[in-house]
């Protein structure tokens, strides 16, 4: 049931929210690439991280560079690899029917 992923905990450890220094809860850019859960996601965007302490600071430090930002960049690199290889492929589809470039 979709409702059952959808907790705080599973987005946190998933990468798609983070606790920063501060204690708030901040949405990740890996969100982007999934609307509806975005829109999701908004809502508790800001709101302050219940299971925030000065004791979990550095995990949720941690965590922050490792998991969640680091997940935006595999995204993107991802999303960057895949255009790369359409155009690739269109380029090869052009050559392929002869038309010159």
């Amino acid at each position: 049931m979709l409702a059952c992923v959808l907790g705080c905990d599973s987005l946190f450890d998933k990468g798609f929210i983070y606790v920063a220094q501060n204690g708030i809860i901040k949405v990740s850019r890996k969100s982007d690439f999934y609307p509806d859960l975005s829109q999701f996601i908004s809502a508790i965007d800001g709101k302050v991280a219940q299971a925030s302490s000065q004791n979990r600071k550095h995990y949720f430090a941690w965590h922050e560079r490792n998991i969640a930002l680091k997940t935006q960049k595999r995204l993107f690199h991802k999303l960057l690899n895949s255009i790369v290889h359409e155009v690739s492929d269109h380029l090869t589809n052009i050559e392929d029917i002869g038309i010159n470039t």
